[in-house]
């Protein structure tokens, strides 16, 4: 009679040793408690002390604001699209996921998106034929007509499309960096940057923004105090806007009709003030991606060359991480592609706001 496999399993050391590695094997294929399935084709390492923080904007074409009724969904995170389009996810970790837009519990938009440790944004603009799936799938009792609010086209994410012409656009000024500009010569060619007027920067450096306007850059405002639009009140912003231009028309005997909010961030009510005051608002299409702690040159050139196409607007900052470094390598193979690298003026040319 048969023995049953029990008692060869607890009486004989060879079924023993055979039952204890199976058992190993088994619990290897079991997720442990630090897993998480939402890295999706993941690669990059993960450590459970880094922490990770996601903002953008979502807004359709032409710039109207995004309507009640929709969120972003990245991995494992939700957050609802507030009213002037902006959003905010926390508690993710670096790796590969995707990024999903939804409204009223339908997906309308999914792309891949890579988080790096720190801050990372992801901006989103909806096609042209997305908002009339929204009206269709309108809530009960909301006047289609109603849904959208629009806001002045006063934006400009990339240049002239048709043009092989980019514009490499730099930040801040909080670091002063004469080896920016040495490089820029070297080349022979112009940029655009936008500068702090006050808090040390523009107002401390009066040699420095003569110095650009000299090669031939544009130098725009970046706000007089680097506070975030928003948060400032129509006046507030008015004023800021003036003591900031003023630091820089006195030096160069110009003014130009760009602005780069701080961040990025704006919405419908401060759009409308800096376009009474005769300013685009400068976005961008294209980034070196130097506010990334921990990013590599590699990985930012990759980047920018990548995504290359005719009438970027590259955003850089000064004294950011690896920035000079990435533009000793990207305005060369720029160049070797055939692309004119311009300031702002030059690569708007023809071009619509959007």
């Amino acid at each position: 009679m048969k023995r049953h496999l029990v008692y060869h399993i607890v009486r004989k050391p060879f079924y023993r040793r055979f039952f204890v590695l199976g058992l190993y094997f088994l619990l290897c294929l079991i997720p442990g408690k630090g897993s998480d399935e939402s890295n999706e084709g993941g690669g990059i390492p993960r450590n459970e002390n880094i922490e990770v923080k996601v903002f953008g904007m979502v807004h359709l074409a032409y710039d109207d604001r995004f309507p009640a009724g929709g969120s972003v969904r990245i991995g494992p995170r939700y957050g609802i699209i507030a009213d002037d389009g902006f959003f905010e996810l926390k508690g993710l970790l670096p790796g590969e996921y995707r990024a999903e837009i939804s409204y009223n519990n339908m997906t309308i938009m999914s792309v891949p998106f890579e988080l790096y440790e720190g801050v990372n944004q992801f901006d989103a603009r909806i096609s042209k034929l997305i908002p009339e799936f929204m009206v269709k799938n309108a809530p009960d009792g909301m006047n289609p007509e109603e849904i959208f609010s629009p806001v002045p086209r006063n934006v400009f994410h990339h240049g002239n499309r048709n043009l092989k012409r980019v514009a490499i656009t730099i930040d801040d000024g909080w670091i002063r960096d004469d080896e920016f500009l040495e490089l820029f010569e070297r080349y022979g060619i112009r940029c655009t940057v936008f500068i702090i007027g006050g808090r040390g920067v523009g107002n401390k450096n009066p040699d420095w923004i003569r110095k650009m306007d000299n090669l031939g850059f544009e130098v725009c405002t970046h706000t007089w105090s680097h506070t975030p639009i928003t948060k400032l009140s129509n006046a507030a912003l008015k004023e800021d806007l003036r003591k900031s231009q003023m630091v820089f028309t006195n030096i160069t005997h110009k003014k130009y009709p760009f602005f780069r909010p701080p961040f990025g961030i704006y919405d419908e009510r401060t759009l409308k003030v800096v376009a009474e005051n005769g300013y685009y608002i400068i976005h961008w299409s294209n980034a070196v991606n130097d506010f990334i702690k921990g990013i590599t040159v590699e990985r930012q050139v990759d980047y920018v060359m990548q995504h290359l196409k005719n009438g970027d607007i590259i955003l850089a900052h000064f004294g950011a991480y690896n920035t000079f470094k990435v533009l000793q390598i990207i305005i060369p193979e720029i160049l070797d592609k055939g692309y004119e690298i311009c300031p702002l003026s030059e690569v708007l040319e023809g071009c619509d706001c959007e």
